[in-house]
């Protein structure tokens, strides 16, 4: 269940970043709009080359420029200008081979053989090579990376044979243990542990060459600090770094004249960071060119009348939820979760905050995949007097100040949020408003830095009681890598023996090698989670976008696989 922009890696947002710009969330949305001031959103006429294009981030990210290094969606909206993926997603949510020219398999489904593009250089004009998949591979599947660099998506590689001795440590690359085999410069073949019906789509398109000429030799603990991760001049997608400002605040890019899939047309691309407060009105006043993510449902429906601006809206694989430690007293109670999801006005959100444009969801895959299932699932109807009922079924009693208690502590929680989410902050005081009528004591903390929050939840701290945020997921609803009980980013700290039985019986049953058999293992899955509530579910989103009219984007480049479009080498700026 997992995001990249042309992949399939989760990446965690910052609350109100995947604000729902549409009633709904299902298919017929996904050809978007056009503003009424502004041109048709796909583009039109014959493209023309030069110009910059700046492009704003309502949260700041981390300056590491190496795939998988950082686990923020807006780390992963940056270096995906830069890497490319061996797989990518089109606007039907079909997997597309990518850096991968074709592949096939053998072996009862336990072997992959791939064949890399043969026209795939890096920026340098050396050749893409097995190798360089081969250590990237070894790089996010190595103990290094899991626990000295903290890193996330060592799942990513969990299929692959041999993967628990490179974690381990006893073993440094899969070649020692037969998860990797060198055909050729160009041909390599992947062994599975056991068959895998989502790995894939899920896990092993996400993988990012590396270049070995440049990292072969460089020590796994130093990458983090080498320049190929802090700004690197050899890269394999359409952009080059020229410049970062340390501070996830400024990225300037230019084009890579010598990228496999052609010349990009637009020279000069700059990311930066805006408030939210001001991204609306920079849009409006063309001083930016394209809004990525942050804009407040206000801004974008003022913008959709604004002259020389157009937008677009497409369904989101993602969600906003309050997260909660469930693996400590209180919120290890199910019941109590429960009671939290009877307890907050999901409407009142969505009239309130996000003006009408979003859809309640009460599972953990977003509408607009095809795993999703309605069938059995509990609503959760909004009902204080069903909180309630829950919170006296676990023996507390409502205390003179108003809120429950047991055996002499006060139920409740406080909130973080990440700074710059005027959403976040709305939606976090809407919550504690709800649950106060509910007797939950809810305080809303000074909101911390984005990444320090997501280190805090990385380390399980317990500084951090209770959070809003989002998830960005991927085209294959594998929920591997968030929802297992040892998975990294399931900070919930959510154990439970059901969960991971029905989560391998969505890849691991001979049924799942076909969509709709698949389908079926989901549904059990779901509801689950939606009993359970490991977190509490707010709404799902749309990704919305607001950008000068000038810039032309193809149709076949919008997708919901990711929040960037596909294909910037094809984005072109009119004179």
């Amino acid at each position: 269940m997992k995001k990249l922009s042309r992949a399939s890696i989760a990446t965690i947002a910052l609350a109100g970043s995947l604000t729902v710009l549409v009633a709904g969330c299902g298919a017929a949305n996904t050809t978007g709009g056009s503003g009424t001031g502004g041109n048709t959103t796909t583009a039109s006429g014959t493209p023309v080359n030069g110009g910059t294009l700046s492009i704003g981030q309502f949260t700041k990210w981390s300056d590491n420029f190496i795939p998988g290094m950082d686990s923020s969606l807006y780390t992963a909206n940056v270096y995906s200008f830069v890497f490319d993926p061996l797989f990518s997603f089109n606007n039907k949510l079909e997997l597309t081979p990518w850096l991968v020219q074709s592949y096939s398999y053998s072996n009862g489904n336990k072997t992959i053989t791939m064949h890399l593009q043969p026209n795939a250089n890096w920026s340098d004009g050396q050749p893409i090579t097995s190798q360089d998949v081969l250590l990237y591979m070894n790089f996010v599947g190595s103990k290094t990376y899991n626990t000295t660099l903290q890193g996330q998506y060592g799942y990513l590689v969990g299929p692959v044979k041999g993967s628990a001795e490179l974690l381990s440590g006893k073993a440094t690359s899969f070649t020692q243990t037969g998860g990797f085999k060198i055909i050729n410069s160009k041909t390599f073949q992947i062994n599975l542990t056991t068959a895998d019906a989502s790995a894939l789509a899920a896990d092993l398109s996400s993988i990012t060459p590396v270049p070995y000429h440049i990292l072969g030799k460089v020590p796994f603990s130093q990458w983090k600090t080498n320049a190929e991760n802090t700004l690197p001049k050899v890269v394999s997608g359409p952009y080059i770094p020229t410049a970062a400002d340390g501070a996830g605040s400024l990225v300037q890019l230019k084009a890579n004249t010598k990228y496999w899939k052609g010349a990009p047309h637009i020279s000069n691309i700059n990311i930066k960071y805006v408030s939210q407060n001001t991204e609306g009105s920079l849009v409006m006043s063309h001083q930016l060119g394209f809004a990525l993510n942050g804009l407040t449902p206000t801004d974008y429906l003022t913008l959709t009348k604004a002259s020389g601006v157009s937008t677009k809206t497409l369904p989101a694989l993602g969600f906003e939820y309050l997260g909660l430690h469930d693996n400590s007293a209180p919120w290890n109670n199910a019941t109590l979760r429960q009671a939290v999801m009877y307890g907050i006005d999901h409407k009142a959100i969505i009239n309130n905050i996000e003006k009408g444009l979003a859809s309640k969801i009460v599972g953990p895959i977003p509408s607009v995949s095809w795993a999703y299932t309605s069938q059995g699932m509990n609503q959760y109807n909004y009902s204080v007097s069903k909180a309630k009922s829950l919170i006296q079924s676990q023996g507390y009693k409502m205390g003179s100040n108003g809120y429950y208690q047991k055996n002499g502590q006060t139920l409740g929680f406080t909130i973080t949020i990440g700074q710059g989410s005027t959403t976040g902050q709305e939606i976090a005081d809407l919550i504690a408003s709800d649950l106060k009528q509910v007797g939950v004591k809810v305080t809303v903390n000074t909101p911390l830095a984005f990444t320090t929050l997501i280190t805090d939840l990385e380390n399980n701290s317990k500084s951090i009681q209770g959070w809003i945020a989002g998830w960005s997921l991927g085209t294959d609803p594998d929920p591997r890598g968030l929802w297992g009980s040892q998975d990294a980013m399931n900070f919930e700290r959510w154990v439970n023996p059901q969960d991971d039985t029905l989560i391998k019986n969505t890849w691991s049953l001979p049924s799942d090698f076909t969509q709709a058999g698949r389908k079926a293992a989901f549904a059990p899955w779901e509801r689950l989670v939606n009993q359970q509530v490991p977190l509490i579910f707010l709404y799902e989103n749309n990704n919305s976008y607001a950008f000068t009219s000038k810039l032309n984007i193809p149709a076949s480049d919008w997708t919901s696989a990711g929040e960037l479009p596909l294909n910037p080498q094809q984005w072109w700026l009119s004179k």
